[in-house]
């Protein structure tokens, strides 16, 4: 759904991030904290239906000669690999 939309256009669909952090790439990372669940026959039976935190990374948009900028517009969340999710901790 979000794989090569802008940071704009992530943020228009998704709602503002819970976090943001700079990458060592130049890149971002952001998060929405638990946004989302795990279903389906994709996951093992013990992670189904829980509550994870969704993560983003963006990088800088390389496409056609576009110099690398550090303008939110100008990230895009460009690799299937950069998006994923973590578990939150189990409270007692």
């Amino acid at each position: 759904m979000v794989k090569g939309r802008t940071s704009a256009e992530i943020e228009q669909m998704l709602g503002k991030p819970d976090s943001k952090r700079k990458m060592l790439s130049s890149g971002e990372q952001w998060v929405w904290w638990n946004y989302t669940f795990l279903g389906g026959s994709n996951y093992p039976p013990e992670l189904r239906g829980k509550v994870v935190h969704l993560e983003i990374i963006l990088e800088p948009d390389d496409r056609a000669g576009v110099a690398r900028s550090s303008f939110p517009g100008e990230l895009r969340a460009s690799s299937p690999f950069g998006i994923s999710y973590t578990l939150p901790p189990e409270t007692k």
